[in-house]
């Protein structure tokens, strides 16, 4: 595992568990990141921490709902005392709802709020007073649902909409004070959300079969849905 560009940086992922977070995770690592895995899934968190070091990386792991300031402002605190100080966050987890707006139980669509706009507010609260003096770079996982929408994603897609909103804002406020805040809008990624929004998590062959439905009616392009990260089979 050879040190680049972020040698020696100070790295929190959050939704580090599984798919992009653990991708992401493992890839800052690569290039010689010292990397904190945030997870309320702590064995999922650990699994990842478990291949970085593996790999000759340096990370470490904390259970964190990101619905929940104290578990977020404690986890933040305990990650920023192992890093040493904080450079780079990537704010990622995430959830999803699928129904339409009149059938959405209210429980549903407050979780996916709580978890993707909520959850992202709470993380850069406890975060940028960590960032102040040093400068920074934030990135929210975002969707392409951003830029346009599909059926049953109201819930979806309104919570990652507001992340455009939340950047933009905290671009304004932090731009000067050398905290960049960035947004990235990924497709549809081959990761267990996807897979258990497809209620097909561990059949594989039934998976194989939708997710050609999918990309066929949904893909344009390409047409093949993305990975989240070198391998050709998800994280």
């Amino acid at each position: 595992m050879g040190a680049d560009r972020f040698d020696g940086k100070a790295v929190i992922v959050s939704g580090s568990a599984s798919g992009i977070g653990r991708a992401t995770a493992a890839a800052f690592a690569r290039e010689g990141a010292r990397v904190e895995c945030l997870d309320v899934d702590k064995l999922g968190a650990d699994e990842t921490v478990a291949g970085i070091r593996d790999a000759g990386g340096t990370a470490a792991s904390f259970a964190a709902d990101v619905r929940d300031a104290q578990a977020v402002q404690a986890a933040t605190a305990q990650a920023v005392e192992y890093l040493g100080g904080l450079d780079i966050v990537h704010n990622n987890a995430g959830a999803n709802a699928y129904a339409t707006i009149h059938e959405m139980p209210v429980e549903d669509w407050d979780h996916v709020f709580a978890v993707n706009t909520r959850g992202v507010f709470l993380s850069m609260k406890y975060q940028i007073p960590h960032m102040l003096e040093r400068g920074g770079s934030i990135v929210l996982t975002g969707s392409v649902i951003q830029h346009g929408s599909r059926p049953r994603t109201a819930a979806y897609s309104a919570s990652k909409l507001a992340l455009n909103g939340l950047a933009r804002a905290a671009t304004l406020d932090y731009g000067t004070r050398g905290i960049r805040v960035n947004v990235v809008n990924p497709g549809t990624i081959d990761t267990p959300m996807v897979r258990r929004s497809f209620g097909v998590e561990d059949d594989e062959a039934r998976f194989e079969q939708l997710r050609e439905e999918w990309v066929r009616d949904h893909m344009a392009g390409m047409r093949r849905m993305g990975t989240p990260g070198r391998s050709p089979r998800p994280c």
